[in-house]
């Protein structure tokens, strides 16, 4: 509880300045309680969500097809970058909205890849708490794969989304 108060009043005195961006970028499976939680306490004008700039689904899937195979548990793991996965014109886009007036929120996997902001916060989640969110109801990344079966989405969650934290947090040079 003194954590939870301590992070509250750190957030609630963030970027009293008029223009001030906040960052918090997630690991894959970090819940959109948080994204709640945050933006209650530090009202933005302005939210981007950056998986907006990732592929949609579809494209995902064909990026990802030659690391999953068709065994339930066995794939291939994905030694590449997560930005791989960026739509490099949608990027640029948000880059530019991240310059907005007022007290800006981006939020979620890879939101250091559209800024830095001011302050940058980073959200991580156990891979044991990840699984036994795919088990619940969670799907993985950029999916709705919620009722899928559940080492499928264990597979693609341990050889391609969690390993992309072997790669430094990525920050843009904005």
């Amino acid at each position: 509880m003194y954590r939870q108060n301590r992070n509250k009043k750190y957030l609630e005195n963030l970027g009293q300045e008029e223009n001030y961006c906040l960052t918090v970028d997630c690991y894959p499976g970090v819940d959109d309680e948080i994204f709640d939680l945050i933006k209650e306490i530090y009202k933005p004008d302005f939210v981007i969500k950056s998986e907006d700039v990732f592929y949609e689904k579809d494209e995902l899937n064909k990026m990802m097809k030659p690391f999953l195979t068709e065994n339930r548990v066995r794939g291939v793991i994905y030694y590449g970058k997560m930005d791989d996965f960026i739509d490099d014109i949608k990027l640029a886009q948000y880059q530019s909205l991240a310059s907005h007036k007022g007290r800006v929120l981006i939020y979620g996997v890879g939101a250091s890849y559209i800024h830095k902001g001011d302050t940058l916060i980073y959200c991580d989640l156990a891979r044991w708490k990840i699984q036994l969110r795919y088990r619940k109801w969670m799907p993985n990344f950029k999916q709705d794969n919620d009722d899928e079966d559940v080492l499928k989405k264990i597979k693609r969650g341990f050889f391609i989304e969690q390993k992309q934290e072997r790669n430094p947090l990525p920050l843009s040079e904005a």
